[in-house]
């Protein structure tokens, strides 16, 4: 009898494409987050600086 061989591993050229394109989401993650922590530090001075602002027109 014969038997079939079936090759049901990944390579390792489908492993280092699928590492390709993980890091390449994490990349675009992190990116994203550093991007809205800048947003978030901007309109926090912004904010602390209108406050400040409306103090001193109220004096």
């Amino acid at each position: 009898m014969r038997r079939l061989h079936r090759n049901s591993g990944f390579t390792l050229i489908e492993i280092m494409i699928a590492i390709a394109i993980i890091a390449i989401g994490i990349f675009g993650v992190m990116s994203l987050i550093i991007t809205v922590m800048k947003g978030n530090t901007l309109s926090k001075r912004v904010t602390t600086a209108t406050t400040i602002a409306q103090d001193k027109m109220e004096d």
